[in-house]
């Protein structure tokens, strides 16, 4: 069977996304607007691959590296992403496959939202300019929860998911830990 206008659909939500509320970034939301829009160009819909909770700077994504494996054997011929930044994050990704194996591979790439096709020659530096903003938007994300975190631990605040043994749980209001009145001290207390 002919690839031409085989459409492969990639979602993907990152950990950083989770906890918006807003409902236009969830996977359930990014397939059925692609799919949509699949279906009014004409596009057989080949797969539909999705990575939750996974950075759009991680090259490990399952189901990403399976949609690429499955690009180099030629079994579709368009990928389609909400944006760009779904796709990747990371603009040596961009390089490498949307403007070179993607152009090897007779495969074109549609990030919907921001218009990134190409099959549009004058979009390419867009493109790149996407690629820049969303890494930059990446390393900036990843020093403020860095900073968040060494100003939490100068304050003293608790930074874990659980208290540590002989402690009970978080003082939500000061996020310190409580000692357990269990009559078994920490091993700090005798020191």
């Amino acid at each position: 069977m002919s690839n031409s206008n085989r459409a492969a659909i990639y979602c993907r939500l990152s950990n950083e996304d989770a906890d918006k509320s807003d409902e236009s970034e969830s996977i359930a939301n990014q397939k059925l607007l692609l799919m949509e829009y699949a279906v009014s160009q004409g596009f057989i819909i080949h797969k539909i691959y999705s990575d939750d909770d996974c950075s759009g700077l991680d090259r490990a994504r399952p189901q990403f590296n399976q949609m690429l494996a499955d690009a180099r054997n030629g079994l579709f011929n368009i990928i389609l992403c909400k944006t760009q930044s779904r796709f990747t994050r990371d603009m040596e990704l961009v390089e490498k496959y949307i403007h070179g194996l993607f152009n090897d591979w007779h495969i074109r790439f549609i990030g919907l939202i921001d218009n990134v096709d190409t099959n549009v020659k004058g979009n390419k530096k867009a493109r790149q300019i996407y690629a820049m903003i969303n890494e930059w938007y990446s390393e900036d994300l990843s020093e403020n929860i860095r900073a968040v975190f060494r100003r939490k631990m100068r304050d003293g605040q608790f930074l874990g998911s659980f208290a540590p043994f002989g402690y009970a749980g978080v003082n939500l209001g000061t996020k310190r830990t409580k000692p357990e009145n269990t009559g078994v001290l920490p091993i700090s207390s005798h020191i």
